[in-house]
């Protein structure tokens, strides 16, 4: 070999061992972008939705509710894709009372641009209190096919999704106190399931709240992994120190069985999706003394809470290896970061629905409510001002929309090289 290409040789192996030594800065994946780098980013399609509810606003220190017009309209405004609106078997008896739930979906589907419809379909009148499963009794099965005939009738934009009842573990809604109360519902489902497929439309379940859902994950890793460590670590995540304490109280057990059962059930019925409803911080919604929680960050999400979340529903041992939705999502108190934050971390899955509403100020023991996107006024046109939430929720979806599982990235941190 020559000196020429001899020394040639030298500078270019120093060259790459200098490379290999050189610590580069790098930008830290998003917690969704593994799942997300199968797909094509633009065929991103825009997951987030709205159920509007009741604000404040007027100084009449009353809640108000926005007509179907105007709750398209503020859709519209905030850029989302989909709400999610109900109709009921006591609604669809009557004529009146059916037209008007038809004109109210018809006021977002049919709108410029037309928002889809998330449809909850309830028996019975939960406002009134808990009601009883029926069961998939002809009565029914009566109501279901022929609401499902009408929405996928020639008139109509068909349902994104068909969501069973609300919040099917929810004592305030309905009978829950045996097995034998639960196991209506999930035949009631499974008539919705071979109904709703054979006119080519999803099906999910009405939403297990987050107390069920996280008792659930626990008892998962606790019982079924046996990973003691993984299962603490879940449960100091998304509870505060004084729930941990009282997790073998019977009305906790009580929650964790119903939240047992449903998702044993789930696993193996053939819903499109698993649907779960979630606020954020998830550690104080369960915060109910009156003094400033200690060591729960208020303004921001719970670290690695939604994160830890998805992980259990993405192992398909847990239930059945479901896609996971949310059709509510929302904010336990007025911080703008929570929208923000809370829409990046679930920016990956089919159906995100933020809710936005007010809870009463005078209901229930916590000092930490449901703050909506909007406020409601009665005096005003359109009768709504979207608040510094709204904005920010807006504004923060448009940018995940427009650079999907990029705007949402971490900040950049150092990688050593070894």
């Amino acid at each position: 070999m020559s000196k020429k290409n001899l020394l040639f040789t030298h500078l270019l192996a120093i060259l790459v061992i200098v490379s290999s030594c050189t610590k580069k800065p790098f930008t830290a994946e998003h917690e969704n972008f593994q799942n997300a780098s199968s797909s094509r980013l633009d065929d991103y399609q825009n997951p987030y939705g709205l159920l509007v509810s009741e604000t404040y606003g007027d100084p009449n220190g009353n809640r108000n509710f926005l007509n179907s017009q105007n709750s398209a309209q503020l859709c519209r405004d905030l850029g989302v894709a989909y709400a999610r609106i109900a109709v009921s078997n006591i609604q669809w008896q009557s004529k009146n009372s059916r037209n008007k739930f038809l004109n109210e979906y018809r006021a977002y589907t049919l709108g410029t641009p037309s928002i889809k419809i998330l449809l909850n379909v309830n028996w019975g009148e939960h406002s009134t209190g808990p009601q009883a499963y029926p069961g998939a009794t002809v009565e029914y099965q009566a109501f279901i096919n022929d609401l499902i005939d009408t929405l996928t009738s020639a008139a109509f934009i068909p349902p994104a999704v068909m969501v069973i009842e609300n919040e099917e573990n929810n004592p305030q809604f309905h009978v829950v106190n045996t097995n034998d109360d639960m196991s209506k519902y999930i035949d009631m489902l499974n008539y919705c399931i071979t109904a709703c497929h054979a006119k080519n439309l999803k099906v999910t379940n009405g939403g297990m709240t987050h107390f069920g859902v996280n008792l659930k994950i626990y008892d998962y890793y606790l019982n079924t992994v046996k990973d003691t460590v993984k299962a603490v670590d879940y449960i100091n995540t998304v509870f505060p120190d004084s729930l941990i304490r009282t997790l073998n109280k019977p009305n906790n057990i009580k929650v964790k069985n119903r939240a047992l059962y449903y998702f044993g059930n789930y696993a193996t019925m053939g819903l499109d999706y698993v649907n779960i409803h979630w606020y954020e911080p998830v550690k104080l919604a369960y915060w109910y003394d009156t003094t400033h929680p200690a060591g729960i960050d208020t303004d921001h999400i719970s670290p690695g809470a939604i994160q830890k979340m998805k992980e259990f529903f993405n192992d398909p041992n847990a239930v059945g290896g479901l896609q996971l939705i949310v059709n509510e999502l929302g904010s336990i108190n007025s911080a703008v970061t929570l929208p923000e934050e809370s829409t990046c971390a679930m920016q990956d899955l089919p159906y995100v629905i933020y809710y936005s509403g007010d809870r009463e100020q005078n209901r229930g023991k916590r000092p930490f409510r449901q703050y909506g996107l909007h406020n409601t006024y009665t005096n005003l046109a359109p009768p709504y001002i979207i608040r510094a939430t709204g904005i920010a929720f807006r504004d923060n979806i448009a940018n995940i929309i427009a650079n999907p599982y990029n705007y949402c990235l971490p900040a950049v941190a150092p990688r050593q090289n070894k």
